[in-house]
């Protein structure tokens, strides 16, 4: 029993013991000290125009060594107007909050909190006055593929509107790029710096004319850039008509298009040469409005296919015309020696192969198929032309000619002799 009282006794001491280190360790805690050691507004002048014109409010929070507080709730207050009313610091310790009008001119006052601390700014709201100019400045023209920075001046009756006004750009052609090359539309919101609002724009890959309109409140103002095709790359070539006779006196119409690497038709202007490889065409033409250059091609004496071939700069192409041969002029044997054939039967070569030449007056083997009668004149007993025409009938075979040549084959007969043949365009 004795015992039992003594432990009893050393639990009460421990707790005891327990309870006033506690305290004691509480009264050495300090909670952490914050401080907003700058706040600024910026601009410190904006006007009752519904959100066109706005501050930005930043306040810098540190704790007691000077080190940046991240995360931190900052609250804010104003006596006029809207603002943002909690925000968080960021990494750098800077909590930004917007503040814009309610329609009311005045000072307002704002304040910003963190936990206990506050610090106060000041910006005056004044009546807008009106947009006085939109001054646009942006190139002449543009070509294709390409990028410039347009510029609007924005001025009130007071001179430069104030930092961060908002200006409208719009484009019916083309598109808007920040400076990091984002894509931002054919719409966009930029904010003016000493007022000047500046944005990239990227003029796209179809020629026309860009109008550009820049909108500040209910003032409008336009610019128009014609944009431009590239430089010649691709070409399309034509020949109308493609088939011409020789010595016809008639031509063909040699039709160039000349587009840039985007498929536009280029400008007015561009010199196009042009070669034949047959006949005769114009050397050299420049295109029109259309990017459309003519040249003119008239055959000479010689058939054939003629490559026609077009370049202007980088852009090339090729097209053919066919040359054909007049109307058969004359008929000439191939072989005109002699050729010697053995008797049937005897075991040597019995036919021989004729080939009859059919020509323009130029000299052209003509290129339509016509019939070709052929005939014997005189003949040994069974020589006959395509085993089908005999001396003794006295009749001709009519061959349709290929390519500007007649061809039969005569074979021999049982008798020896001298066979003449003749060959006609018309059947005599």
């Amino acid at each position: 029993m004795k015992s039992l009282k003594y432990v009893m006794f050393l639990l009460i001491i421990a707790s005891f013991t327990m309870l006033f280190i506690s305290a004691c360790d509480n009264r050495t805690m300090k909670p952490e000290t914050f401080f907003i050691t700058n706040m600024t507004a910026n601009p410190n002048l904006i006007y009752a125009d519904n959100g066109i014109t706005y501050s930005e409010i930043a306040v810098t929070v540190k704790n007691e060594d000077n080190f940046a507080v991240t995360g931190e709730e900052v609250r804010f207050r104003t006596t006029l107007g809207n603002i943002l009313f909690t925000v968080y610091t960021d990494s750098t310790g800077i909590a930004h909050s917007t503040f814009w009008d309610d329609g009311t001119t005045g000072t307002a006052v704002i304040d910003a909190f963190v936990g206990s601390v506050n610090a106060s700014t000041e910006v005056t709201i004044e009546d807008a006055p009106p947009i006085d100019n939109i001054a646009i400045d942006a190139p002449d023209n543009m070509v294709v593929g390409n990028l410039s920075q347009v510029k609007a001046y924005v001025t009130n009756s007071l001179g430069p509107v104030p930092n961060n006004t908002i200006v409208v750009f719009d484009t019916n052609l083309g598109d808007f790029k920040n400076a990091e090359g984002t894509d931002l539309g054919s719409t966009t919101q930029v904010l003016t710096s000493n007022g000047i609002a500046k944005v990239n724009f990227d003029c796209g890959t179809s020629k026309g004319t860009a109008i550009i309109t820049v909108t500040v409140s209910n003032v409008q103002e336009q610019v128009v850039i014609p944009i431009k095709p590239g430089s010649p790359q691709n070409m399309d070539l034509s020949a109308n008509p493609n088939w011409l006779q020789v010595n016809s006196g008639e031509s063909s119409t040699v039709t160039a298009i000349v587009r840039d690497n985007f498929s536009n038709r280029v400008g007015a202007g561009i010199g196009v040469d042009f070669t034949a490889s047959l006949g005769n065409i114009t050397a050299f033409s420049t295109t029109d409005s259309m990017g459309t250059a003519l040249a003119y091609y008239s055959p000479g004496v010689q058939a054939g296919i003629a490559q026609i071939e077009a370049v202007a700069d980088s852009a090339s192409a090729v097209t053919t015309i066919t040359v054909a041969s007049d109307g058969v002029y004359s008929l000439e044997f191939a072989f005109s020696g002699k050729i010697d054939i053995q008797l049937q039967g005897t075991g040597g070569n019995e036919s021989a192969e004729i080939v009859v030449n059919l020509y323009d007056s130029n000299g052209n083997l003509i290129d339509e198929d016509i019939g070709v009668w052929f005939q014997f004149i005189t003949g040994p007993e069974g020589a006959n032309i395509n085993n089908q025409i005999y001396t003794s009938s006295g009749d001709s075979l009519m061959v349709e000619s290929s390519n500007g040549q007649a061809v039969v084959s005569v074979n021999s007969g049982t008798k020896p002799g001298t066979i003449s043949m003749k060959a006609s365009h018309l059947n005599d």
